[in-house]
């Protein structure tokens, strides 16, 4: 299945002062030849989209403590959930394969978000400031604001982050195009209201929806993600789920008026202890990456060059990247299969017993051997694209253990010339936790 080339265009829409998410335009996807096509344009944008925050948000807890950490990295997990949820309304309209697997598996995370003009944040890993944080509050911010005073509050950060070379558009408006594209008519919602003209007439039809046993077959839930308070994992079957799913997210993510469990209303609170000098941040490299991964967007980059540093950071690269393909492996596996259970059983150890230890040791090594900088864990990725058949999965998995095993010895010789039994500790565990990997892929 082919899906067309995507532009971005935005539909100005008018705002007034309690507003300011108005004036950054309603998202479309250029020369879409139907509201199917436009709709999983815009998915696969928001998929891109919520992958980014998540990073974000898990480098900038990496910087804090005790339950400051706790707040950024919660809502780093529920945008795990909504990535899931993006992926079941792709289901839903996009379909399976040729090969019976998802048409559409899409986490990806710096192809369509970056080359977009309606990109909400550029992709910049940093300690958490009060020009971080002001980011986090403006594209979590909602599309109305009852209060005037919070309004201007965020139009202000706004503003000061256009000041300081940062461009912040609310997510909000994606998510309310993509909304009006699953619409029945052009009866206008609550979640649409103020947010401007669409298209009108342009809604995705009854037959444009995959038969809902296809659906149950692949789709994620919440239930087989360990039922992780606030997490979303959706299944999409028809136009109401759909909406339902829509409305979910944006409200977990902007809430609504007295809300305080959304994104918007918890950086709201830690904005307030921060700029009351309540928040402990120490500080860590602005972005930093490595040779080999997708060059950074952030002109501010730093590059990782302390020799031994730079082996942790390249096993850090690969077991994320081996997360992203096992969670897409799982989700290609038939709901109530052994096999899709074990896998996403692997993905939720390798976040826990792996990725966070990883992301907790990079944050106190040396970024060069030049000075007190740390470094923090990269994120990098080499290949962002998801296999689509059988094959490609295991080729991919067979790539990314072949590198594995070379940066593991690697390490290890290093572990040879002093004294680490920490590091020892952690390299053993990551073995055998890629020995039962493998072990999963060979028996499926």
């Amino acid at each position: 299945m082919k899906f067309p080339d995507i532009q971005w265009t935005a539909m100005e829409a008018p705002g007034n002062g309690l507003q300011p998410a108005a004036a950054c335009g309603i998202p479309r996807v250029a020369n879409a030849a139907s509201p199917r096509e436009d709709a999983i344009g815009l998915l696969r944008l928001a998929a891109e989209i919520e992958h980014a925050l998540m990073v974000q948000y898990l480098y900038a807890a990496q910087s804090l403590r005790d339950s400051d950490a706790r707040t950024l990295s919660t809502v780093a997990v529920q945008e795990m959930g909504h990535l899931l949820t993006v992926q079941n309304l792709l289901l839903a309209i996009a379909g399976v394969n040729e090969h019976g697997y998802p048409a559409v598996i899409h986490f990806g995370r710096d192809t369509l978000r970056r080359a977009s003009n309606l990109n909400p944040l550029p992709l910049t890993l940093e300690s958490l400031s009060r020009t971080t944080l002001g980011n986090f509050v403006a594209i979590e911010s909602p599309g109305k604001f009852d209060n005037p005073a919070v309004a201007e509050r965020v139009e202000t950060l706004r503003l000061k982050a256009g000041r300081l070379g940062y461009t912040t558009r609310p997510v909000h408006n994606l998510y309310a195009a993509i909304h009006w594209l699953f619409l029945a008519d052009d009866e206008v919602q609550p979640v649409l209201a103020d947010i401007g003209t669409c298209t009108p007439g342009w809604h995705l039809a009854e037959e444009d929806f995959v038969d809902p046993a296809t659906i149950d077959r692949f789709a994620a839930t919440q239930t087989e993600w360990h039922s992780i308070p606030g997490f979303i994992a959706m299944p999409v079957r028809n136009r109401a789920e759909a909406l339902a799913a829509i409305d979910a997210i944006t409200l977990q993510g902007e809430g609504v008026t007295g809300s305080e469990d959304s994104h918007f209303a918890r950086y709201i609170r830690l904005l307030d202890r921060l700029e009351a000098g309540a928040v402990r941040v120490r500080p860590l490299a602005r972005t930093p990456h490595l040779p080999g991964t997708v060059i950074p967007e952030d002109p501010s980059a730093r590059p990782v060059t302390h020799p031994i540093t730079v082996l942790w950071a390249e096993l850090f690269n690969l077991q994320y990247e081996c997360l992203l393909v096992l969670i897409a492996w799982s989700y290609s596996k038939p709901q109530g299969s052994p096999t899709r259970a074990k896998a996403i059983d692997f993905a939720v150890d390798l976040m826990n017993q792996v990725i966070q230890p990883l992301a907790n040791d990079l944050s106190s090594r040396a970024l060069d051997e030049q000075g007190p900088q740390k470094a923090g864990p990269p994120y990098g990725l080499r290949d962002e694209t998801m296999p689509s058949d059988a094959a490609s999965f295991a080729a991919r998995f067979a790539t990314l253990d072949r590198s594995e095993r070379e940066t593991l010895s690697r390490i290890k010789e290093t572990l040879m010339q002093g004294d680490d039994p920490v590091a020892r500790l952690r390299i053993d565990s990551i073995e055998n936790y890629c020995q039962q990997r493998q072990q999963l892929l060979q028996e499926n």
